[in-house]
């Protein structure tokens, strides 16, 4: 299997794009440090090749670990806040942020996974997420 998209057309293999959505449901229930840390390195190579097939899973596994009954997992909690706090604020898409900030202002969000997550935001990002 091609573990890279193609930079071209910003495609990936069908085969990796299989990948990324059984790490993004597996890895909920099944955490594993090793398959987390390729499901992650490939997204953001494949995100530098102009494919964000990898990025959008990972985004929607972040989201689902922030937002289930389970516990987050304290790395993935940090990734997750670092990837929100380095995106580009003068673009008018910010997923990563606007995602949280949907969690953060939902009710509902597992109070023990807002507490990880509190661990890690900056004071300029928790304003941002209060407004």
């Amino acid at each position: 299997m091609e573990a890279q998209c193609n930079t071209a057309e910003g495609e990936c293999p069908h085969e990796l794009q299989v990948l990324y959505q059984f790490w993004s449901h597996f890895l909920l229930r099944h955490f594993n440090h090793t398959m987390y840390d390729e499901f992650r390195r490939l997204a953001h190579e494949n995100l530098a090749r102009t494919s964000d097939i990898g990025m959008k899973h990972l985004l929607a596994y972040y989201h689902q670990a922030l937002t289930n009954n389970h516990i987050i997992n304290d790395r993935v909690a940090r990734h997750y806040i670092h990837l929100v706090q380095n995106e580009d604020r003068s673009k008018n898409s910010r997923p990563a942020f606007d995602q949280l900030k949907k969690a953060w202002m939902n009710g509902a969000t597992n109070i023990q996974n807002r507490k990880k997550i509190m661990k890690h935001i900056n004071d300029d990002l928790r304003t941002e997420l209060d407004r």
